[in-house]
């Protein structure tokens, strides 16, 4: 068929055109249909004209793809091979739970801001569960949640647009509810006496927990981050430990390793002498519980660990500060408030905005600034 394409007689001086083009991704011929109206000959020239606006790729197949096809293809392609396990944590509950039952079903290239502003509304109402007892319950996402699966969303209709599987994304302009401001939480400096008192005062086999709570208080780096030092990565020449690893939970699997949490986040903290000799102290315990247990002793590489030498879990750590807090009748709060609580020493130290964010590990200047811009301020 020599032809660049066919046309043929519908009603009146309509003429239906028709190019095909190449084939889809399955092998598919891909057919581009279009309606003229005019004469015979004006609408040969119609088809000519078609045909080259279809090679130059300028006429937009309407993929016949949905949302379910496109998340499939989505977790496959991308985010199985290319994200971190840290960055699957609102992706499959996105997809699962409210992308693929509300929007599912719809074709990808149809999908409008409107149905994405539905969505994300209808995300943030109080919604009714049953519980696993059988009760009904009224449950409601947060705020940090919905953005959260919002942007679980919008990452998946970019890379559709990355494929050239639809030519623009409906994720524009949409409203998020508000967020619940809260402030970072940390502690005051008679908090952190009160705190520093009652580390000192603990007994020898709870020296794993006071180094760890000292590495958040002093070194102000990351949970994952005080979970994935290892034996290897403190330097006690230079007073200093290395991040180069997290240690996280996966719900069902346990404890597994990554990188960092951005590029800026591998990097070297200086110590104060009093944390680096309690860190040596505790080294030195580890190495008479091995003595003692021998083959017992699983040798992990982890500086935190176990009495059997196996990594520590990092919820074994929370609900052990948790209690401290309480015993010592100091307010209830996450470890990450250790975090905020060294960005608070540091800055009523006088150090700058720049110190604060190398230390801290952020990838940019304005992700310390959103966090704590108060703490400059007063």
């Amino acid at each position: 068929d020599t032809m660049p394409g066919t046309k043929r007689k519908g009603k009146g001086d309509s003429w239906y055109l028709e190019v095909t083009i190449g084939t889809d991704f399955s092998g598919k011929p891909i057919r581009y249909n279009r309606t003229f109206h005019g004469t015979e000959k004006d609408a040969e020239k119609a088809l000519a004209r078609f045909y080259i606006e279809c090679e130059d790729g300028k006429v937009h197949k309407e993929s016949k793809m949905t949302v379910v096809d496109l998340c499939d293809i989505y977790l496959i392609e991308y985010v199985d091979r290319y994200l971190k396990t840290s960055a699957r944590r609102s992706i499959d509950p996105a997809i699962k739970m409210w992308i693929k039952p509300l929007l599912g079903n719809k074709k990808v290239s149809k999908v409008t801001r409107l149905d994405i502003q539905k969505w994300v509304n209808h995300l943030a109402d109080p919604q009714e569960r049953t519980n696993k007892k059988g009760e009904k319950v009224v449950k409601q996402l947060s705020p940090k949640t919905v953005r959260n699966y919002y942007s679980a969303l919008r990452g998946m209709f970019d890379f559709a647009v990355d494929m050239g599987i639809v030519g623009d994304t409906p994720c524009k302009n949409i409203r998020m509810p508000k967020k619940t401001h809260k402030e970072a939480t940390y502690f005051t400096i008679e908090e952190v006496n009160t705190l520093l008192g009652a580390l000192e005062a603990l007994p020898a086999e709870e020296l794993k927990f006071k180094v760890a709570i000292y590495l958040g208080l002093f070194g102000g780096i990351r949970k994952g981050e005080i979970m994935g030092l290892n034996r290897e990565d403190i330097d006690f020449e230079r007073g200093e430990i290395a991040i180069r690893r997290t240690r996280m939970i996966k719900p069902k699997e346990g404890v597994y390793e990554d990188t960092p949490k951005t590029d800026k986040s591998i990097r070297t903290v200086a110590l104060p002498p009093e944390v680096m000799s309690e860190i040596w102290l505790l080294i030195a315990q580890q190495k008479e519980q091995k003595l003692q247990l021998q083959n017992q002793y699983h040798d992990s590489p982890a500086l935190l660990r176990n009495d059997h030498g196996d990594p520590l879990y990092p919820q074994v750590l929370q609900r052990w500060f948790t209690r401290f807090l309480e015993k010592n009748s100091l307010p209830h709060a996450g470890l990450h408030s250790l975090r905020h609580t060294h960005a608070s020493m540091l800055v009523y130290l006088g150090a700058d905005k720049m110190q604060v964010s190398t230390r801290l590990g952020h990838s940019q200047l304005s992700t310390t600034l959103n966090i704590y811009t108060h703490l400059f301020e007063n």
